[in-house]
């Protein structure tokens, strides 16, 4: 931070810079007039367009239970001179996300790119032939809004099918799956030599009981079930050594792509188990546990463990499901778990927490 300030105290001119993601593909901005380009040593350079027309604007949020005051968001409007609005649908503007960050002369890329003074979610307010305002939304607080995209490439299958191959997978999600799940797991060809099919990263513990179950099934394109005899299920590393299921067959099945499955968790009484690429999970109150933990910026304080442990308590022996895909996000799974196990998610004094409307248990 030395390089930052002494750039600050030298030049005594700085501005905003804005970069938006929107899953890749980056818009960035800044309201100099003409633009500003940042040097980025040992690649581009990077450009900022000088677009923006207005002077950021606050958006502040008060918490009632600590009586603290937070900045909430940030309003931008921009020149509308590239019909920005195009790319609302081709690059799914409303998964986008932004940082600000500041800058002055003798900063390059690699002194600020790592003290954003603001992040957060894209959200669109309304555009006309002239402006396009949008904000970006505090999710700090919420952070297990997004979550880990495990993208397919070359660093995780090496042998995966490539672009203009059957069944092409370059750039596609790994979905994470969390208890039993029905006929719809998408199963991609990770190995298009020894005809390796992958379903879901963690283990899902199918492997170790009968998959010959009417509810494990691999299905055709056609809806048709492959028999089992073309095919075993197993759980191996990815290049990155991280665990996944997948199904190895015994000749390539692209005229019968694309590929689905359901898969079935070992039960065992005590709960459905199955595996993330981190640990093993045997309840619902696990899985959000995994979740707020490892997939959020939350805190350990700013969650409830004492709920999360009567949950724990309470139910058990039961079946769940849920998956994690390309467009989930956190506070999507953690509903979806509870609504399965008739709870909501909660907060008290400040901490997220969930509540179950069956004291009882559910079957």
């Amino acid at each position: 931070m030395s390089t930052i300030s002494n750039a600050f105290k030298q030049d005594k001119e700085v501005f905003f810079l804005v970069e938006l993601d929107f899953g890749g593909w980056k818009k960035r901005l800044t309201s100099r007039q003409g633009g500003i380009v940042v040097e980025h040593p040992g690649d581009d350079d990077l450009f900022f367009e000088g677009l923006i027309l207005n002077n950021l604007k606050v958006g502040t949020t008060l918490n009632l239970n600590t009586m603290r005051q937070s900045i909430g968001s940030v309003a931008i409007t921009i020149a509308n001179k590239e019909r920005f609005q195009d790319n609302e649908a081709r690059e799914r503007l409303e998964s986008g996300t932004g940082k600000i960050f500041l800058w002055s002369k003798g900063l390059d890329w690699i002194d600020i790119r790592k003290f954003p003074i603001f992040q957060g979610g894209f959200r669109k307010k309304s555009h006309d032939k002239y402006t396009y305002d949008f904000e970006l939304i505090d999710v700090s607080k919420s952070k297990f809004h997004t979550l880990p995209k495990n993208t397919i490439n070359e660093n995780t299958f090496p042998n995966m099918r490539t672009e203009g191959g059957g069944g092409s997978i370059a750039g596609k999600a790994l979905p994470i799956v969390f208890g039993d799940w029905p006929k719809g797991i998408p199963l991609i060809c990770t190995d298009a030599s020894a005809f390796y099919y992958t379903a879901c990263g963690g283990v899902a513990k199918s492997v170790s009981s009968d998959y010959t179950a009417t509810t494990e099934n691999v299905y055709d394109k056609n809806g048709d079930v492959v028999p089992i005899a073309k095919y075993f299920l197993s759980n191996p590393l990815d290049a990155l050594g991280n665990p996944h299921s997948r199904f190895d067959f015994n000749v390539d099945q692209v005229d019968s792509e694309p590929l689905s499955a359901s898969i079935r968790g070992l039960y065992d009484g005590s709960g459905e188990i199955t595996g993330t690429v981190a640990t093993l999970i045997e309840n619902p109150a696990h899985i959000i546990h995994y979740i707020l933990r490892h997939l959020s910026d939350l805190s350990a304080d700013e969650f409830s463990i004492g709920s999360l442990e009567t949950m724990e308590n309470i139910l058990f022996g039961m079946k769940f499901a849920t998956i994690v895909n390309l467009f989930a996000n956190g506070v999507d799974i953690v509903d979806r778990i509870l609504n399965q196990v008739q709870g909501f998610r909660t907060q008290r004094y400040g901490k997220v927490g969930v509540t179950l409307f069956n004291v009882d248990g559910v079957p």
